[in-house]
């Protein structure tokens, strides 16, 4: 190898190395956004496809039901939708329970819940971008367009006949997370009938 092919390998892993570091410098400080708002994402899904599921949503117990769950819809240009997913205990609470505009700014930092909304869409999107950049699929964040669900309009699930975990389009009436799945399991239904692909999940 010639000297000046050394220094040009060698300027290629430098800026490799500096790339690296942005990316793991944003990877962090997205962490600490995203815990700064109490919010833990928890799938990201296309197309009815799981792309991601959260370390802690794998550790439950199968039996678990999560019906406090939130739901972000993503719209990059030229893809199908993308969903996120996540769970904000503090969120949860405050509006099942009424909070002031004083509670939002103190526990969340934000004057009323659409700010929060749009902060946590956000920083939900950057977190989507940055988790399929490692499955190799592009997301052109500036252009993509995003809409945030009320409470009540999704349960997390899991289902045994794919070992994985859904989000299931719920209202948090009766039995119905429950007969979805036992249809499902026992091959009557598809789990598309009960999930979002398209669009919102309805409130």
């Amino acid at each position: 190898m010639g000297f000046f092919d050394y220094l040009k390998r060698k300027r290629e892993e430098q800026q490799v190395a500096e790339e690296s570091q942005r990316f793991l410098k944003a990877w962090l400080q997205l962490g600490d956004d995203l815990a700064n708002l109490h919010i833990k994402p928890h799938l990201i899904m296309q197309n009815g496809e799981i792309l991601w599921t959260s370390e802690e949503l794998k550790q439950r117990s199968h039996s678990y039901y999560d019906g406090r769950v939130f739901e972000v819809i993503f719209n990059p240009p030229n893809q199908m939708p993308i969903f996120v997913y996540y769970e904000n205990e503090t969120y949860y609470h405050m509006c099942a329970y009424g909070a002031g505009i004083s509670e939002f700014q103190s526990k969340l930092g934000c004057a009323l819940p659409d700010e929060y909304r749009n902060k946590a869409s956000f920083l939900l999107g950057l977190f989507m971008a940055m988790i399929l950049k490692f499955k190799y699929i592009h997301i052109d964040f500036a252009r993509t367009s995003y809409t945030h669900n009320r409470m009540h309009t999704n349960t997390i699930a899991w289902v045994e006949r794919y070992q994985q975990w859904y989000p299931f389009r719920d209202t948090g009436t009766g039995d119905y997370v429950t007969y979805a799945i036992q249809d499902i399991n026992r091959g009557r239904a598809d789990v598309a009938d009960y999930i979002s692909i398209y669009e919102l999940s309805p409130s």
